[in-house]
């Protein structure tokens, strides 16, 4: 006889993903950081994540967009599907991908207060790409917000990369936050440089467009 309460089988990945940054296991810092930057109004237009495969770059950009379009009255089930859009850049990552993104930018949220955009690696768009994908990194709708996901960094177009600044709970000093040194060790998610400072002081020789956001 059938057993009806029989649990449908789920790969661990998809059984254990994060539903909250509490249950996120390993990126405290980065956790701590976003919760910040959601609390006090002080998130950036776009986040660059990067880090090897499987460390939570994706989970953690889905927790994002709940948590930023959650309200008092909301039902915390609630995963707000519809307000995130994902673009696997490995596969679509051509001009006219770019183009049918710019296009969903413009489109309000019907639910909840913000649109996320999760560009899974981001490196691999093409130089054509990057450039038309460009103005609306800099400029976009109020309610876009980018996440840029990526497992090497230094592949990304220069042009993009001032755009993109993790927010943080203090400016930072010579050694960096409190625990960015040790996350970076680790390879974090939002350490998208191999040393801290870097993150603080210069992107290509440009001032970091993190502390606009101090």
């Amino acid at each position: 006889m059938e057993n009806k309460n029989k649990e449908t089988y789920q790969v661990s990945a998809l059984k254990y993903r994060p539903k909250s940054f509490d249950e996120v296991v390993g990126q405290e810092t980065i956790t701590k950081t976003l919760k910040y930057a959601v609390e006090n109004d002080k998130l950036p237009q776009a986040l660059l994540f990067s880090g090897p495969r499987g460390v939570g770059k994706t989970s953690c950009a889905r927790i994002l967009a709940k948590v930023i379009n959650s309200t008092k009255d909301n039902n915390d089930d609630y995963d707000f599907s519809f307000n995130i859009f994902e673009l696997d850049a490995a596969s679509n990552n051509h001009v006219d991908d770019i183009k049918s993104l710019n296009e969903q930018v413009r489109i309000p949220p019907q639910n909840g207060n913000y649109k996320v955009f999760i560009i899974d690696e981001v490196h691999m768009l093409s130089s054509s790409a990057f450039n038309a994908f460009l103005k609306t990194l800099e400029e976009p709708p109020k309610h876009a917000i980018f996440i840029l996901a990526t497992t090497e960094k230094q592949k990304i177009a220069l042009t993009c990369l001032p755009w993109c600044g993790p927010p943080g709970p203090s400016s930072g000093t010579e050694s960096g936050p409190p625990g960015l040194s040790s996350a970076c060790a680790r390879r974090t998610v939002g350490c998208a440089v191999d040393r801290p400072l870097q993150m603080q002081t210069s992107i290509s020789g440009q001032p970091s467009p993190c502390k606009r956001f101090m």
